[in-house]
């Protein structure tokens, strides 16, 4: 029943509490690549978790804390991105020469002749390449694994791309970079090459391998995606490392009635699209929070 304005549950006051429905992506750092003249290791691409129209969990005035993560170093693995309770993982890092790579979000891609595949998180990204072992006469590491793919095994023929990361959409809108373009994140990184071309990073900001024509370059800011790894030191130190993943990405969408209050340290941008708002949340330190109102 109801008295005095207040709806009565047995012997208490119902709540009064307002709650905002949101969509959201998290989107984790990438991991770095590996080291190796032989052929390292691509870092695997930042974990991605999804949800749709979220109800009754995201209250009114209330500060909610947000988190991106930075993309891991050479060598080193990619950082949690989180929101609320949500935390997507980071990267794993690719292997050096003969070493397998780290697990994560996604995995990282194996150095040559390492035969072992790191895994990918379920539900957020996927393994990373194994080498096929001692089949030269050239060196290839193996791809970081994305968001929508594994990465692709490094060979004696050569080294293995980086796996496909994936576009953004929420309710049914584009997430859109800071160009006006779709939103793709959480590419893996591509394994370096002896004497060879570097691999290909996948769709989604992952970075190149190195090789016989170019060092390897990093992943992506702010798409989570995987770095390149090393290759031919004898042509170059420069091409002898890997590089590092990209930073991490937040994206919810929530209703353009609404407003959003930051804490100082977030940077973002927002867009609206329709009956909806997306806001795109480029960095975030582990205090920072955002209120919707």
């Amino acid at each position: 029943m109801t008295g005095f304005g207040y709806n009565v549950n047995g012997f208490g006051v119902g709540s009064s509490k307002a709650f905002v429905t949101l969509s959201y992506a998290v989107v984790a750092g990438g991991g770095g690549g590996g080291v190796g003249t032989g052929g390292a290791g691509g870092g695997g691409a930042g974990g991605v978790l999804e949800y749709a129209s979220i109800a009754n969990t995201f209250e009114i005035g209330v500060a909610y804390n947000v988190t991106v993560g930075a993309g891991g170093g050479i060598r080193t693995s990619g950082n949690d991105s989180t929101f609320f309770t949500t935390t997507a993982t980071g990267g794993g890092r690719g292997g050096d020469y003969n070493t397998a790579g780290s697990s994560g979000g996604s995995g990282g891609g194996a150095g040559y002749l390492n035969t072992t595949s790191a895994s990918g998180t379920s539900g957020q990204g996927n393994a990373g390449g194994a080498s096929a072992g001692n089949v030269g006469p050239y060196y290839g590491g193996s791809g970081g694994g994305g968001k929508s793919a594994a990465g692709t095994d490094g060979e004696g023929s050569g080294a293995g791309a980086g796996g496909a990361g994936k576009q953004l959409v929420l309710d049914g809108n584009n997430v859109l970079d800071q160009y006006g373009d779709p939103k793709f994140v959480a590419g893996g990184g591509g394994g370096g090459a002896y004497q060879r071309p570097g691999a290909s990073g996948g769709s989604g900001g992952g970075g190149n391998g190195s090789g016989s024509s170019a060092a390897s370059t990093a992943g992506t800011g702010y798409t989570g995606g995987g770095g390149g790894g090393g290759g031919d030191g004898s042509l170059g130190q420069l091409k002898y490392y890997g590089s590092s993943g990209g930073s991490g990405f937040i994206a919810i969408s929530y209703p353009s009635t609404l407003t959003v209050t930051l804490s100082a340290g977030i940077g973002s941008t927002t867009a609206t699209v329709g009956s909806y708002k997306i806001i795109s949340i480029i960095s975030a330190g582990a205090s920072d929070t955002i209120t919707f109102g």
